[in-house]
């Protein structure tokens, strides 16, 4: 483990500039992703009221079938899985539900944000 952590945002002058001055520094650094850091907290608790009041023991929103409100906690949920964020076991429920009853209609979209997202990934590794 590094001897400091270096918290950014991946892809910014901010970023780029840190990185830069910790290297000319000679110092030890763990370069960690500062959106995840943040994004835990912020997020887990309104997602999991989200969940109590809007889906409490059904499986959409709205009615039997996916709703515009449905789609659009789907679509929150799915850039969440894209940059890694924990989830609890009921959004993973939740959004194989939208989009087994959606089929094409979520498959298609949901496929071109999971492969640019993979895409993104190949890329940094390269």
């Amino acid at each position: 483990m590094a001897a400091n952590a270096l918290n950014v945002y991946k892809m910014s002058v901010n970023n780029l500039t840190a990185r830069v001055l910790v290297r000319a520094a000679g110092l030890e650094f763990e370069e960690l992703d500062a959106r995840l850091a943040l994004a835990r907290p912020v997020i887990a608790e309104p997602l999991d009221v989200s969940r109590a009041f809007f889906l409490d023991g059904k499986t959409f929103i709205g009615a039997a079938a996916p709703s515009i409100a449905d789609i659009r906690l789907a679509a929150t949920l799915e850039f969440l899985h894209a940059i890694d964020y924990e989830f609890p076991a009921w959004a993973r429920d939740y959004m194989t539900a939208v989009e087994t009853a959606l089929g094409d209609a979520y498959s298609e979209p949901a496929a071109d944000v999971r492969g640019y997202i993979d895409y993104v990934r190949s890329q940094s590794t390269a």
